[in-house]
């Protein structure tokens, strides 16, 4: 994990207010949320800098808690997107993600909590995906108090976990490269769900 520092962060963000007139910002940090006291003292500093600025980013719900994200509302912070992949524990424990449907369910609570809207991502295709696992998916995001939700496809792109699991399983990929997008559907074939299923 590589950051800039906060001042070096603060000083673009500046930059930008003052001579290019922006004020909507997407910090686009994959985990923009994944050090707390970086996260505190970015926001801390837009604040005490009385930079008006509205923004997003990315993070998970393991690396979100109220005192993060009290600060990320002070400093502009108006949306979160979150990868919560599935809505079956089973997938998400394949996949390693390290939480559960519960967790999910708690930390999207805290987003509305705060009046802080969420982008809940979810990834049909992963292993052990089956019809019946996207559809229970799907009506576990209608549960969630998300605001927006983006339905994507698992994509195995070379030298991933994923794609090692798909060709130890001895699953045929795609050598096609224009295929390794997140909105394609034919990359690989699970014996669980075909591509136009998932599609």
């Amino acid at each position: 994990w590589r950051t800039r520092s906060v001042k070096n962060i603060l000083d673009e963000v500046q930059e930008c207010v003052e001579r290019f007139g922006i004020t909507d910002f997407l910090f686009s940090a994959d985990l923009f949320t994944l050090h707390k006291d970086h996260v505190i003292e970015l926001c801390q500093g837009i604040v005490q800098r009385g930079l008006r600025v509205s923004w997003m980013c990315n993070s998970r719900v393991d690396c979100i808690d109220e005192e993060r994200l009290l600060w990320m509302k002070k400093a502009g912070c108006y949306l979160v997107s979150l990868g919560l992949e599935s809505g079956e524990q089973a997938i998400l424990d394949a996949v390693h993600k390290g939480t559960t449907l519960e967790k999910i369910r708690s930390a999207v609570g805290v987003f509305r909590k705060y009046d802080v809207q969420t982008l809940g991502y979810f990834i049909f295709g992963l292993p052990g995906e089956t019809v019946r696992t996207m559809r229970r998916t799907i009506a576990f995001s209608l549960k969630l108090p998300l605001s927006f939700v983006a339905f994507l496809n698992a994509v195995p792109y070379p030298g991933t976990e994923f794609s090692a699991y798909l060709r130890s399983a001895g699953i045929p990929l795609s050598e096609e490269w224009s295929r390794y997008e997140e909105t394609g559907c034919d990359t690989h074939i699970l014996p669980t769900v075909s591509p136009r299923q998932v599609r």
